[in-house]
């Protein structure tokens, strides 16, 4: 069954692989593809956030998807990809093992079956791409509120800390 009202064929999309799974995520939420940037850890993050990058003078929190997902993570490396997108309107990058490609999908997106089989109904539909199965995740939907809340907390506390550098009043 096509979709109706999500993932479309004609749609441009962002080819990625986490932990040999092959996932896409629409390319309007994909603000840019950018090289590992230094990462600084926070007390008390837990292991799904892989850090806080500084991005254009703004503290960027790092998910590592492959934690997100409970799926085995390798170590990031110099030439480990970031996908930049958005959470609540601020910036958020998303660690991933490598970029595939960019376009549109190249066979028809089936709608999600069973809206239960993934977390936090995080996928949004699915196609085959030559033998593999490609997942596209709905961005909006990737964290539960909870989650959003606690990587609100994150964030606040690079930003004091990015601050405290720059010498401006808190």
């Amino acid at each position: 069954m096509t979709t109706t009202g999500g993932p479309t064929a004609e749609a441009q999309y962002v080819v990625f692989s986490v932990a040999d799974r092959r996932l896409a995520l629409p390319g309007g939420a994909v603000r840019r593809v950018v090289p590992m940037p230094r990462l600084e850890r926070l007390p008390g993050q837990p292991p799904v956030l892989a850090g806080v990058a500084v991005l254009g003078g703004e503290a960027v929190p790092v998910l590592n998807l492959a934690a997100l997902f409970g799926l085995p993570a390798g170590a990031p490396g110099v030439y480990t990809p970031l996908l930049l997108t958005e959470q609540g309107g601020r910036a958020l990058a998303l660690l991933v093992d490598a970029v595939q490609a960019v376009g549109p999908a190249d066979g028809p997106i089936l709608a999600d079956a069973d809206a239960g089989a993934s977390f936090n109904g995080c996928v949004a539909g699915v196609w085959r791409r030559g033998a593999e199965t490609v997942h596209v995740l709905d961005p909006a939907r990737l964290l539960t509120r909870a989650e959003e809340e606690r990587l609100a907390g994150f964030r606040a506390v690079a930003e004091e800390r990015l601050r405290s550098w720059r010498g401006a009043p808190a």
